[in-house]
């Protein structure tokens, strides 16, 4: 048996803004769409980012907020710089009723689930590209916070 990789590409800047501004009245549809950027603003997998707590938010010494914590699947440590955009997603889920009895910082969902979902996403926004949930090689110039 021989596993095949399948490049995928990479997400463009309007197919990321097009995310961005999907405006939508589904819950779910909303709550994918919020973890989905939060993992191209910070290129955490799912794994990683349903186990982020309020502890892996550091001050970093360049007095700005990190994202310090070890990979689920390896146990290799990452330390990434919180930029503003993931910042207001953190913010957005604090009193949420799916994190709000938690110590999560985002809401929890199922990975098969968020691919699902993610589809719909990439219908309504008009991306012709299957959108996994990491998406592996996004090539956006990040400013720092």
């Amino acid at each position: 048996m021989k596993i095949e990789q399948k490049e995928r590409g990479f997400l463009t800047k309007e197919e990321l803004k097009s995310i961005e501004d999907l405006s939508s009245s589904i819950e779910r549809l909303v709550v994918v769409k919020d973890l989905f950027l939060f993992s191209c603003y910070t290129g955490i997998s799912h794994s990683d980012i349903i186990e982020l707590t309020s502890d892996n938010i550091v001050t970093g010494i360049d007095v700005h907020p990190w994202i310090m914590a070890d990979r689920i699947k390896t146990g290799t440590p990452f330390k990434i710089p919180l930029l503003s955009k993931a910042a207001i997603l953190i913010d957005k889920y604090k009193e949420h009723i799916r994190t709000y009895d938690t110590d999560s910082l985002l809401p929890k969902l199922s990975n098969q689930k968020l691919n699902n979902f993610l589809k719909e996403i990439s219908d309504l926004c008009g991306i012709k590209k299957n959108l996994p949930f990491i998406w592996p090689d996004i090539r956006l110039p990040l400013p720092l916070p």
